[in-house]
Formats: structure tokens, C-alpha cells, sequence
């Protein structure tokens, strides 16, 4: 997908993803300056509507460039396999001697609790 141009609201995130950011002051966040922090948590705990609305906004280019630029670190094979193929994602964990503690803790990771907020905002 292309990425759309002229963001809406000034830059700021739809309601649809004010689930996934829970534990952040929701209407304070904006996508151009809060990218990383969005894609991060739409890639790791976005369902198909919120992916499908990332893809929309910034496309998958940009996706996948940050995909790579943190060669998957955090993230698990199946979340970037449609930016990244699944044997590069192994490549690089293969590489990287700390990617086994990444995986564990993945794996283990409970759900994000919904409908708390801390009145914390990103940088």
C-alpha cells in the first residue's frame, strides 16, 4: 500500500487505536512524532484493522524499513512476515547473540491489560 500524504487531525491517531496505547496519554500522541512508538505497538499488538490503517497512513515501505532498520528485534517472525520474509528474520536472530532471551520473553509476554491509562507521554 502507498502511503497517504495529508494526515487528518493534525497528526493525530484515529480512535480505533486508543486500545493499544493504554498506559499513554492517547490524545497527546501524534504519528509524526511519535512514529516509532506507533509503529511499534500497531506491528506488535494491532489486529487486522489496525494494521490495515498503518498501512494506509505511512505504507509498506516504511514498514518494512523500520522492520529492518531494528532487523525484528522485539518483534516475533509472525508479526513482520508480511514486510520481512520469515528466513531473514531468522538470519538475523541467528546473528544476534542476544535474540534467544528476545524470543523467550516474547513468547511469554502476557496480553496488555485494556482500559488503564498512566498519564505518561513518549519524549
Amino acid at each position: 500500500m502507498k502511503p497517504r500524504r495529508a494526515a487528518r487531525g493534525k497528526g493525530r491517531l484515529p480512535a480505533i487505536l486508543r486500545p493499544l496505547f493504554w498506559q499513554y496519554r492517547f490524545d497527546d500522541l501524534k504519528l509524526d512524532e511519535h512514529q516509532e512508538l506507533v509503529l511499534l505497538h500497531v506491528v506488535t499488538n494491532g489486529g487486522p484493522s489496525h494494521i490495515a490503517w498503518l498501512r494506509r497512513r505511512i505504507g509498506d515501505g516504511a514498514i518494512r524499513a523500520w522492520i529492518r532498520g531494528r532487523k525484528a528485534r522485539g518483534l516475533m517472525v509472525d508479526q513482520v512476515a508480511r514486510w520481512v520474509r520469515p528466513e531473514t528474520v531468522r538470519r538475523w536472530r541467528r546473528a544476534d547473540p542476544n535474540s534467544a532471551t528476545w524470543e523467550a520473553r516474547l513468547k511469554s509476554r502476557p496480553a496488555a491489560p485494556r482500559g488503564r491509562r498512566q498519564p505518561k507521554t513518549p519524549g
